[in-house]
């Protein structure tokens, strides 16, 4: 499957894909060259800032190493950290935005890369959640209520309940504009779907569809204000 940056780099927090190498005198961070504020980018001065690099900052800081940016072009970076020219990737790595398919492919690649102590992680939304656990100024209910009641506003006859429940019931389900599928075939996956100009497209599985396809994962519930879980691999789990 071809690595897209849409399924990189989907919308949502920020993930660490980790090939750490004990060797390396300093952990060298690779990132695309391309900017992408408000993630990556230069600032006037030629300075690496943005969310990903205040992230990689707090990591580097809690592990006690000495971090450096290595900048290669989004093309190439797979391909550099398997030449090991660096040790981790900062980058999306969000399933929230994905067909199931896409997701287990993807997955499926980067554990191949990973060194022995290396981990990957990836944040997404449990169909059954509650956002107001997590924020309690947000109204009570699921992402998914919140996707289509957005929906409801500009479509007063849309009838939501029923797919909210369906929703919340599903392992896995996509919410495309106003319609809800649970399970789709590969129909649906972004290799195959032709979607229209600005077409919504938000994928959600439960806690407990991701411990059965990822049994040794360690899950990591929501950290306030966001609602997104946290799936953690590492090699040694693998």
């Amino acid at each position: 499957m071809k690595i897209s940056r849409r399924i990189l780099m989907a919308a949502a927090t920020i993930a660490l894909m980790a090939a750490t190498s004990p060797a390396m005198a300093d952990l060298k961070f690779g990132v695309a060259a391309e900017p992408y504020p408000p993630f990556t980018s230069k600032d006037a001065s030629g300075v690496w800032v943005g969310w990903e690099v205040d992230f990689m900052n707090a990591v580097c800081a809690e592990i006690g190493e000495k971090c450096t940016i290595e900048e290669v072009a989004w093309d190439g970076i797979i391909p550099a950290l398997q030449a090991k020219k660096f040790d981790v990737i900062m980058a999306f790595s969000v399933f929230t935005h994905t067909h199931q398919q896409e997701m287990l492919d993807l997955v499926s690649q980067l554990r191949l890369m990973l060194t022995s102590n290396g981990a990957l992680a990836f944040t997404f939304t449990d169909p059954s959640y509650d956002r107001s656990l997590s924020d309690p100024t947000l109204p009570a209910g699921t992402d998914v209520r919140k996707l289509l009641g957005w929906r409801r506003a500009e479509n007063p006859t849309l009838e939501i309940e029923e797919m909210v429940e369906t929703a919340r019931q599903s392992d896995w389900c996509l919410v495309v504009d106003e319609k809800l599928y649970v399970a789709p075939g590969p129909e649906l996956s972004h290799q195959e779907h032709q979607g229209r100009p600005w077409e919504s497209y938000c994928s959600y599985f439960t806690v407990d569809y991701l411990s059965s396809l990822f049994p040794t994962a360690r899950i990591y519930p929501p950290v306030s204000p966001e609602w997104q879980h946290c799936c953690v691999i590492t090699a040694s789990e693998g």
